[in-house]
């Protein structure tokens, strides 16, 4: 679950042979869930998606995370009760010291102090609401906020570029997702009628900063390709400029507008005729 999908908390472990390997973990609604591919790897266990089936439903689930290049990558994540179930399961001696590991030392830490190891980084507020509301969304969808999430931000940090958390102006949270979100309904009924009307979008309950439950549009996978072409091509290039240009302050603008027109040339000259 990029400041990336900075979903995970990364933990350290060092095994019997006193080898070293991460545990992914990642906060839901207060609840710690593990990257069930992380525990077998600890354990000696094949095939992650196998033992994932053995689990009880409600003690799995799917999710996707950014790893540190800014990949999107989909990963199956199981909570406390279903790691005692993974443990259970297999019958290296790491088994036992792991289960010890976390037990004594990782749940208690978190549950007292929030977090394990070295303090968490304080997220920027985007990151906070795509991590409210990933698992909100129905299969085979996808909100305007993760993809966004994706699209956006991992193009502007790529370019060393990190959208302040508020207006300058204003004091109010730079939320991209709204102007991207209203815009991207009205461009794909114009520009592809025929795919906004066979793909029709449909509600999710996004929970807000406050805490309450909006309606929210979430689209089907198949057209995430043409969301990433409308914010690639027209939001980037046709509103972003005065869109963050006016909510980022004075100090970030020009960096900002320099790099919003490096992008615009490029999409200008991919789009020349050969």
């Amino acid at each position: 679950m990029s400041n990336n999908y900075e979903l995970a908390l990364v933990f350290e472990y060092k095994k019997e042979d006193h080898t070293m390997d991460n545990v992914r973990t990642i906060e839901i609604d207060g609840e710690t869930w593990f990257v069930i591919a992380d525990i077998c790897k600890i354990l000696d266990l094949q095939a992650p998606h196998i033992v994932t089936k053995t689990l009880d439903e409600d003690d799995r689930s799917s999710t996707s995370v950014i790893d540190k290049l800014g990949r999107e990558q989909t990963t199956n994540i199981c909570n406390e009760s279903g790691l005692y179930q993974i443990i259970f399961q297999s019958r290296k001696p790491e088994a036992k010291k792991f289960k010890k590991w976390v037990t004594q030392e990782v749940l208690p830490t978190i549950r007292k102090k929030g977090y394990y190891g070295t303090p968490k980084v304080v997220q920027h507020d985007y990151v906070r609401r795509y991590n409210e509301n990933y698992l909100k969304v129905d299969k085979g969808y996808f909100s305007v906020i993760s993809e966004l999430y994706v699209i956006l931000f991992g193009f502007l940090e790529h370019q060393g570029f990190t959208i302040p958390e508020k207006d300058t102006k204003t004091d109010k949270f730079i939320q991209p997702d709204n102007s991207v979100g209203m815009g991207f309904s009205k461009w794909l009924q114009e520009q592809y009628p025929k795919v906004f009307q066979s793909y029709p979008r449909k509600d999710y309950k996004h929970k807000t900063r406050s805490g309450a439950y909006v309606n929210c549009f979430q689209y089907p996978r198949e057209v995430a390709g043409l969301f990433s072409e409308y914010v690639h091509d027209f939001w980037l290039v046709n509103n972003a400029p005065k869109y963050l240009g006016d909510r980022v302050g004075q100090d970030l603008k020009a960096p900002l507008l320099l790099i919003l027109e490096e992008h615009k040339k490029r999409i200008e000259a991919n789009n020349m005729p050969s």
